[in-house]
């Protein structure tokens, strides 16, 4: 399932704490990313196994009473059969093959009818062997009485002629922990308090790390005695499920079993281990059905340990659930330590049933099955229990012919299983509150071993894992991680396609994965699948195989992310490499047909961009061997050109890969090339860009920071009486050895020589760094800023410290040219005066003592801690691999080709199979009852005041003597206020309210288009937000102006977000200003912020900023500027740019665009209106014109049209306009206030102003 996000710009890259993305669904417990519990932190195996058989046969203890016709097989070995001496060791021998079965590589040991010290002995032997592993200690007591109520067990002595008390303490110090304790025999829940009571003083025991117990009976209950069970029913539950299994189905079942016989079960053909034989189908359905009810009915860490931790204790306790069944039908309750919940009810025990009735009875009706009765002295096929052939075999009963599969019918327990989760997915997952976990998943867990179910269990586990973290998180503890990794060797195409997907959800879970996908060479799986269906034609599989590289590329990153052994494994693989060349595939001419740009568009998306940057950023991070390659093969231009790319997201990953490949050894050239390059993004209108360029850009200065230092001081050259900057506090802190490793590197570079064009470069680095502290809007960038800037200047004055005390200048280099290369934002920033001193001056100024204390002073403080040399200052440090990771699963998948622009900003909200119920379902329905009752509304008034209609003859005067002017748009048009004797009559309007702002001035009003909500500005960054219904303020926030700058324009963009422009060129988005449903919250969010209109100075007289916000998701800024500039906000991007043609500020701006109106308009997103501060009125078509025309646009004529020059942003770069058209309209000589485009049916647009 993709989630859709909420109408609301992506939350800027914070450095101090990334946004979390909202969750998918609600989980079943918190609404939050759940813990990792999945991964068990230890495992554990049993590796010794004591077999202690108390059976003294012939003999029946005192205190039981057995009836004549009573069980009497043990280990399915008649004793009667042989004499006692075979028949004890031929059951010892039965019972460690069954054991066997479940563990072959522990060790046995058997003890037959034993003495105290026998079993002494043999438990602290095996608990040697064992060391810290588990040891299983298995007794019979069939033949000795039944343990006491003081924690005693019986055992012999050595001529047999008296039953021995054995006290379980004993045996707990011999045996030890971690072990395992079955229970054989009658009264067994009695000793239960005293294996979990502490011992010598312990604590009591609760961990199930230490030990398990496994009863056979309660506290007062006697072992059944039915004859057509073995006497030891529980070990067989334990050891033989299947065959005990079987026969109690058919005693439970005499009408529909009536023409079997019990022991005709061992003539079922097959072997345990083969689930394509009946025996093995129907073994493979038992370990299903017993792991789904312990996982459904077992706390998640009870069911790891018990049936993830150890494959006999797992194999035990299923088997155990059985026993539990079984024995409650017998008059007996099994226990156990730890307790369990009772399963023997449980429902999917008749889907058991079910499931072993379907296979009898088809093997009934192939007469492979009868009603005649085995003989029992058949030995056992070792294929049913899957005995290597080195084990001897002994003469025992039951019998497993090896006849043929006639008539075998496949159960259809798997398929019917996956259909249940398959409904549950379409339906259980929608229902409100806490979502109850399907119980078929550890069924899909088990079907992912057969082939016939495979594909549909691994599309529908896909779609689970689609529901969140939360459901990532079951399913590994259900048990899927080994087996999903297993798969990735598997060749088939429709396999991998999904498992790239399974993998993106759990490398997005949890990133330790990584480790298992490198130790199993998976790396190259998901390289080979960046290419996946680039060969493809279709457009649907267009789109579905660019999904499919995206995950790869996302996999790819995650494995390598810190991790030296994933980036030595992509390395050798070439995934450098490869990832350059799909980038490489997305750059195109700038002349390339727009055809040919959608189709790369599609074929390598934003989002497949984004992760190959991030997948690049990641294989190069401290690695020496991949960064050599980038540099040597040229890769790294490929980096420098996704710098320009149309998505900011892309941009941002570009500059974050950037500052990664900065981050190796130093070297200069391609340093300097780099860091130039991030130079550039610092002007990007993206404060994610920006921010990731900046600290970037600090990497290369922690890599040359003492020539940085040099830098500072020759921007601000050190006086007589400025080198004891901080004196005291470095007195305090530092007091140099005469070997102090900082005074040799200032000894070196005392001595050093630096490129005057080296040292210009780095000074024009270091001036963008300090615009950026000074004037970025965004505050997260400009304090990033401020943090590199600090460790400098933190060097330079621990430099200044070490002059002090060695008498050995700073150095001081020649004065650098003035940079006239600035990006356009930063000419402000280096041309304005920072800390009382000109940055990019000729001249270096004089850093006086004033003026270094009081910079520091001014830093981050929560960056200097005091402690020197200042190399142990932080530069700040990107998180955004980690900010991308947490949002990948919450990120809406592309839907169109330009999938960079955020949803908070779609006109077209008519998005299919919301849930009315969720958050966004809800605002879907909010703003469309919103907007019927405004457009019922706006309809009754119409109708109502019709009389105030304009007339359609308004519009453009082509007699005006000027040469083309405007008509008065309500000209000749009765205004409603005169009576029928043509006298005026006056209107009363009634003051509603007062709404002190309480500030000198207020500069803008703008009204919520739904609510009662009123946004007032006042002469300076004040932004309050009223409920004019109420007359009540309701929030107050500032709009963080810098330079005494004024907010000079307000606009909403969507129901949410407000945008602000202030006269120094800056805009800032805030989102939060209210909820939907009108209500004002309580804190608002700062979603972006750049300078659409970098040429502006605050202070100005003038218009300041004036914007205009079209539909189509570009924003029209002008104003005090001789440019007028087209931004798409959503791409955060230039899209247009061209001259005023004018001295004159543009005081207002309209647009006619509407997507409502379809055809009905003739105004466009490409007609933009502009009025001037001297009456003029100008129109410019920005369209290019067929033929090379100029004739009048929108069909009106009279005005002179006049060419212009401009830049228009295509893909990822920028071309020049071929004719920017343009109309000039003179109404009179004063301050155009507002124009506005009205659209009348029956005819053209026209334009209406107010003076």
């Amino acid at each position: 399932m993709t989630s859709r996000r909420p109408p609301a710009l992506l939350p800027p890259h914070l450095p101090a704490g990334l946004p979390s993305p909202p969750p998918l669904v609600s989980s079943p417990s918190t609404p939050s990313s759940p813990p990792i519990t999945w991964r068990l932190k230890e495992r554990m195996k049993t590796v010794s196994v004591v077999l202690v058989l108390c059976l003294n046969i012939g003999t029946s203890p005192p205190d039981v009473s057995k009836p004549p016709n009573s069980s009497y097989l043990e280990c399915w070995f008649d004793p009667s059969s042989t004499s006692r001496s075979k028949a004890r060791e031929a059951i010892g021998q039965v019972l460690e093959l069954q054991y066997l079965k479940w563990q072959q590589r522990a060790k046995y040991k058997q003890s037959l009818d034993p003495t105290v010290e026998e079993v002494r002995s043999t438990c602290t032997t095996m608990r040697r062997y064992a060391k810290s592993d588990r040891l299983l200690f298995h007794y019979n007591g069939h033949g000795v009485p039944r343990p006491t109520s003081n924690g005693e067990v019986w055992v012999f002595n050595k001529n047999y002629t008296q039953y021995i008390p054995l006290s379980v303490y004993e045996l707990r110090s011999w045996i030890q922990t971690p072990s395992i304790v079955v229970l054989d025999c009658s009264n067994a829940g009695v000793l239960i308090p005293f294996f979990k009571g502490g011992v010598n003083g312990e604590a009591p025991i609760e961990d199930v790390k230490k030990v398990i117990v496994l009863g056979a009976t309660s506290e007062g209950e006697i072992l059944p005695t039915n004859p057509a069970f073995p006497a030891d029913l529980f070990t067989s539950c334990l050891t033989t499920p299947i065959p005990i299994a079987l026969r109690w189905f058919i005693s439970q079942n005499p009408l529909s079993m009536q023409n079997v016989h019990p022991t005709a079960v061992d003539r079922i053909p097959g072997k345990l281990t083969d689930r394509k034989t009946p025996l093995g189908e129907l073994n493979w359905i038992f370990t299903a059905i017993t792991d789904t009810i312990a996982w459904n009915t077992l706390p998640s860490l009870l069911f790891q340990r018990l049936f993830r931790q150890d494959l006999l204790v797992a194999s035990l306790f299923r088997n155990f659930l059985l026993a539990d069944r079984i024995l409650r039908s017998q008059g007996c309750t099994p226990c156990s330590v730890p307790k369990l919940p009772s399963t023997w009810n449980h429902g999917l025990w008749r889907s058991w049933d079910l499931a072993v009735e379907t296979c009898l009875n088809g093997l009934i009706r192939s007469g492979v099955l009868s009603n005649v009765e085995q003989p029992s002295s058949t030995p056992y096929a070792s294929d049913m229990y899957s005995i290597p052939p080195s084990v001897p075999q002994v003469g025992l009963a039951p019998v497993v012919g090896n006849l043929g599969q006639r008539g075998f019918i496949t159960a259809p327990f798997f398929a019917e299983q996956l259909t249940a989760f398959e409904v549950w997915l379409e339906f259980g997952r929608g229902q409100r509150g806490e979502i109850k976990a399907p119980e078929q998943l550890p069924v899909v867990l088990q079907v992912l071993l057969s082939q016939a179910h495979r594909v549909r269990a691994l599309v529908l586990l896909r779609k689970f894992l689609d529901l969140g973290p939360w459901s990532v998180n079951l399913a590994l503890s259900v048990g899927i991680f080994p087996y999903v990794l297993k798969l990735l060797q598997s060749p088939a195409p429709e396999l991998r396609q999904v498992l790239v997907a399974i993998w993106a959800k759990i490398v997005a879970f949890d990133g330790s994965v990584q480790a298992d996908l490198v130790k199993d060479d998976a790396i190259g799986c998901f390289v080979h699948h960046l290419n996946w269906g680039l060969n493809s034609s279709v457009s649907s599989d267009v789109a579905s195989a660019a999904s499919q590289r995206v995950m790869a590329a996302f996999v790819l990153a995650a494995i390598i992310h810190n991790y030296i052994p994933g980036q030595t494994a992509t390395h050798k693989a070439s995934a450098h490499a490869a990832c350059v060349n799909l980038l490489s595939s997305a750059e195109l001419d700038p002349g390339a047909p727009q055809e040919v740009r959608e189709a790369i568009e599609k074929r390598v998306p934003p989002r497949f961009r984004l992760w190959l940057l991030i997948c690049l950023a990641e294989m190069v991070s401290n690695f020496e061997p991949t960064q050599k390659d980038m540099y040597k093969q040229d890769y790294h231009l490929r980096l420098y050109a996704r710098l320009s790319d149309s998505c900011s997201a892309v941009r941002a990953a570009a500059a974050y890969a950037v500052g990664k490949l900065l981050g190796g050894k130093p070297m200069q050239q391609f340093d300097i090339i780099s860091a130039r390059a991030l130079v550039g993004a610092c002007d990007d209108a993206s404060p994610i860009v920006r921010y990731e360029a900046t600290v970037a850009i600090g990497v290369c200065v922690g890599k040359y920071l003492n020539t940085f230092a040099v830098i500072s001081n020759q921007m601000n050259p050190p006086s007589s009486v400025d080198v004891d900057v901080g004196a005291d506090l470095i007195d305090e802190e530092l007091t140099p050895a005469p070997t102090n490793p900082a005074r040799e590197n200032l000894s070196s570079l005392n001595n050093m020589q630096i490129d005057p064009e080296v040292a210009e470069e780095f000074a024009f680095i270091f001036t963008t760094l300090r615009g950026i502290q000074e004037l970025d809007p965004h505050p997260n960038v400009s304090s990033a800023a401020n943090q590199i800037v600090t460790v400098v200047n933190k060097r330079l004055e621990y430099l200044q410290h070490l002059e002090h005390t060695n008498t050995q200048p700073v150095p001081y280099m020649n004065p650098t040219p003035e940079f006239s290369t600035l990006p356009p934002q930063l000419h402000k920033m280096a041309s304005m005066q920072t800390l009382n001193s000109p940055v990019g001056a000729l001249q270096p100024p004089t850093l006086s003592k004033t003026m270094s204390a009081g910079f520091i002073d001014n830093s981050d403080q929560t960056f200097i801690d005091n402690s020197f040399p200042p190399t142990s200052q932080k530069l700040p440090v990107s998180g955004f691999y980690e900010w991308k990771k947490a949002s990948y699963a919450y990120e809406e998948e592309p839907t169109d080709n330009d999938n960079c622009r955020a949803e908070w900003l779609s006109a077209n909200d008519d998005a299919e199979d919301l849930d009315p119920l969720s958050r966004e379902g809800a605002l879907k329905t909010y703003r469309k009852r919103k907007n019927e009752q405004k457009n019922i509304l706006a309809k009754s008034l119409a109708s109502k005041y019709a009389h105030l209609a304009p007339k359609a003859g308004g519009g453009l005067n082509k007699n005006n003597e000027n040469g083309g002017g405007l008509s008065p748009p309500f000209d000749g048009v009765d205004d409603g206020t005169s009576s029928k004797d043509g006298s005026k009559s006056v209107i009363k309007m009634d003051q509603s309210a007062v709404l002190d702002n309480e500030s000198d001035m207020t500069s803008n009003l703008l009204f919520h288009p739904y609510e009662n909500v009123l946004v007032v500005a006042d002469d300076f960054d004040g932004i309050s937000v009223w409920n004019f219904e109420a007359g009540k303020k309701e929030k107050f926030f500032s709009n963080q102006n810098k330079d005494e700058s004024r907010m000079t324009s307000i606009d909403w963009l969507n129901d949410r977000i407000l945008v602000t422009g202030c006269d120094d060129g800056s805009v800032r988005l805030w989102d939060n200003v209210i909820d939907f449903g009108g209500a004002v919250k309580d804190g608002v969010k700062l979603a972006s912020s750049f300078f659409a209109a970098p040429d502006m100075n605050a202070g100005q007289r003038g218009s300041g900023l004036v914007m205009e916000y079209q539909m189509n998701k570009s924003l029209v800024c002008a104003g005090n500027s001789s440019s007028v500039r087209v931004w798409d906000v959503a791409a955060e991007q230039l899209s247009g740019q061209f001259s005023t043609g004018s001295d004159v500020c543009v005081t207002c701006l309209t647009t006619a665009y509407d997507e409502r109106l379809g055809e009905g308009g003739a105004f466009g997103q490409d007609v933009i209106v502009g009025g001037f501060g001297d009456g003029e009125l100008k129109v410019w078509d920005l369209r290019e014109r067929a033929g090379g025309g100029t004739g009048g646009v929108l069909g009106i004529g009279g005005g002179q049209w006049g060419g212009g020059k401009g830049v228009e942003r295509v893909g990822g770069g920028r071309r020049q306009y071929d004719d920017v058209e343009q109309m000039s309209f003179t109404e009179h000589a004063s301050w155009i206030v507002n124009t506005k485009v009205r659209h009348l049916e029956e005819r053209s647009d026209e334009l209406g102003i107010r003076q």
